[in-house]
């Protein structure tokens, strides 16, 4: 081969496969985006945390620790300039507070509050108004439609 290094052909991985080490660094790097995440919001969290902790919330923030780190979430950071995200999560939560009495308020953010439950002819139909189940969005109550005989459909 007149002295010429041959190469091997290069790993062809498919679409969608990713090595060992990828992945150990995806980890590291996603923790170490979300530690400066926090460290940069940390005044912002505090204060959620703070505002949260009083009655009635408190229920709430036991059920949902995290929700003092949404002002970090993507979905907040992309819409909202930065010191508006503390009054939007602030505000969903007080806005709550001032429509349901706290028991109500507690049930809808927690487990859920039944607020129909109809007998047809297709069978016993229930609306809830739901906990955020992992759903991060502020201002949005969440109900849940189910047809006894069909199964639950999420409104959202």
């Amino acid at each position: 081969m007149n002295g010429a290094i041959s190469r091997s052909p290069p790993r062809v991985r498919r679409k969608g496969q990713t090595s060992g080490f990828r992945r150990g660094l995806n980890r590291c790097v996603c923790t170490i985006k979300w530690a400066a995440l926090r460290w940069i919001f940390r005044r912002d969290i505090a204060a959620i945390q703070t505002k949260l902790g009083a009655e009635p919330f408190t229920a709430i923030l036991e059920k949902y620790p995290d929700i003092p780190l949404k002002p970090v979430r993507s979905y907040l950071t992309t819409a909202l300039r930065r010191g508006h995200r503390q009054v939007a999560v602030v505000g969903h939560y007080v806005a709550a507070a001032q429509l349901f009495t706290d028991a109500a308020l507690i049930r809808s953010h927690t487990g859920g509050q039944q607020l129909l439950d109809l007998s047809t002819v297709v069978g016993n139909v229930t609306v809830e108004l739901t906990g955020q189940d992992k759903l991060y969005r502020e201002a949005e109550c969440r109900l849940l439609l189910t047809n006894h005989r069909d199964g639950p459909c999420d409104c959202g």
